[in-house]
């Protein structure tokens, strides 16, 4: 933490970040949420700004406010994610109010591109928007979002948190105002090296078809190894869990259900490897580095960000897509090559929580006019 002097002599920025309603920064649930709350984290505590954060009644955060219109989240309510809409805007709305009366210096948006754009000529601060998720612009399944992006993507400060987002986007001919590419960062005080068993592989994620879950169950059968299978299964999904997943829960596979936050060190302290098996090219994917604090590899499909976190040889192996010959092929190397220490040391120099601030601090003062040295570092004042 900074000492008291530097919270004195350093400008202070009133940030304000913007969640969805549909689940809690600093809850149980991961993803996204864990992101903000693992930066808000960083900023609050470390950096010693005033963070107000705009999300559900329930979120657990070390901001310094919290502003909600609404006090649960909504999937505890029953509202899923096509319906959530009504209460992001007002939740947009009301930092909107608060940006525009002074309270805050700088807005920053996660993964509410879609209700924020067509409103950004009416916020009179500076706006930050994370880019986490594009799969419903690549594969065409948000029409509505793609024409967004194509209307208004000129208009925003755009962060990307991956290469592969930022090289995605353009092929798709689309082309937003990336002011930066900041990769996600955890908590890497709640990992450590354990002791557990290591005995089985792992796979962790949403419980669909595109995730290919079922690659995952392959090389466990082909390697004659237990393999435990992390994640939800979701209303829209139940049908191909149970046509298609359940019935493969046998010789040593078994699904544990949706694992919350705190549940994860005990989960990767038991894994042999992590399982990267994804059909579709994923933005970032915070598992891999989680699994590497804790020691563990992971072994990925080579599309996406995947080459972004994975160094091969050191962390873990990429292989090509849909190949799970070669995935057993390089599970087997891991024993032998990985070494957990080296793991946990990349994530350190990489993927932290306090990499991932920095380099949003940075990218605000720079936004805000504030002047930086050559290393992009801020005067104190």
């Amino acid at each position: 933490m900074i000492s008291g002097n530097e919270l004195k002599k350093k400008r202070k920025i009133k940030i304000g970040h913007i969640s969805t309603l549909l689940a809690d920064p600093g809850g149980a649930c991961c993803g996204v949420e864990t992101v903000i709350a693992n930066l808000i984290k960083e900023q609050a505590d470390q950096q010693g700004h005033e963070v107000t954060l705009f999300a559900s009644g329930t979120s657990r955060t070390r901001a310094d406010k919290l502003e909600s219109i609404y006090p649960n989240f909504l999937v505890q309510d029953g509202i899923t994610w096509d319906k959530a809409w009504p209460w992001d805007l007002a939740n947009i709305a009301n930092a909107i109010k608060q940006a525009n009366n002074g309270k805050i210096d700088i807005l920053h948006v996660h993964s509410l591109e879609s209700l924020v754009l067509p409103l950004i000529d009416l916020i009179e601060i500076p706006v930050v928007i994370t880019i986490h998720d594009i799969q419903g612009i690549l594969n065409k399944t948000d029409p509505g979002k793609r024409f967004i992006y194509q209307k208004f993507s000129k208009k925003g400060n755009f962060v990307a948190v991956s290469n592969s987002v930022k090289e995605s986007l353009s092929i798709a001919g689309i082309q937003p105002n990336i002011v930066g590419i900041i990769h996600n960062g955890i908590d890497i005080q709640e990992y450590s090296i354990g002791s557990g068993l290591r005995d089985r592989l792992g796979w962790i994620g949403n419980i669909t078809e595109s995730k290919g879950v079922t690659d995952a169950i392959k090389v466990a059968w082909a390697l004659k190894m237990p393999l435990d299978i992390a994640g939800p299964v979701t209303s829209d999904n139940k049908m191909f869990f149970e046509k298609e997943v359940k019935p493969l829960l046998t010789k040593g596979i078994r699904w544990v259900g949706k694992i919350e936050k705190h549940q994860k060190p005990t989960f990767f302290g038991n894994l042999i490897a992590l399982l990267g098996t994804s059909k579709i090219p994923e933005a970032f994917g915070m598992g891999i580095p989680e699994a590497n604090a804790s020691g563990v590899p992971a072994v990925a499909y080579d599309h996406g960000a995947a080459n972004e976190i994975i160094k091969n040889g050191l962390n873990g192996f990429l292989v090509p897509v849909n190949d799970t010959h070669q995935m057993s092929i390089k599970i087997k190397e891991t024993t032998k090559r990985i070494n957990p220490e080296l793991c946990r040391k990349w994530v350190e120099e990489n993927f932290t929580a306090r990499i991932m601030a920095d380099k949003y601090e940075k990218l605000y003062y720079r936004i805000l006019g504030v002047q930086q040295d050559e290393s992009g570092n801020i005067p104190l004042l």
